[in-house]
């Protein structure tokens, strides 16, 4: 088989970060053995940065943002995207 998209729905979620790391090595194997595309479902912002080159926010359902992933961390234009990164900011403070 050889298919031209993938679809990946939270494939990291409840995983150790050896074994997301590798979930996302082999993903990215496959994407570039098959020449495919990969879509990725996740709430996990490190995973989007690891792996997107574009990214779609949705909220209830909805899209709020799409762009490229550096314009979305650099840049967010949607509340909602703004109030994501700095839940995960505000994360990311609270581990250290």
């Amino acid at each position: 088989m050889s298919p031209s998209i993938i679809i990946a729905d939270e494939p990291t979620t409840a995983l150790d970060t050896e074994n997301q790391y590798r979930v996302l090595q082999e993903l990215e194997r496959l994407r570039s053995e098959q020449d495919a595309a990969i879509l990725l479902i996740t709430h996990d912002l490190d995973v989007m940065a690891e792996m997107a080159d574009e990214v779609l926010v949705m909220n209830r359902g909805e899209t709020v943002d799409h762009t490229d992933v550096f314009s979305l961390f650099d840049s967010p234009r949607h509340p909602y995207t703004r109030e994501l990164l700095c839940s995960r900011f505000e994360q990311e403070l609270e581990e250290m």
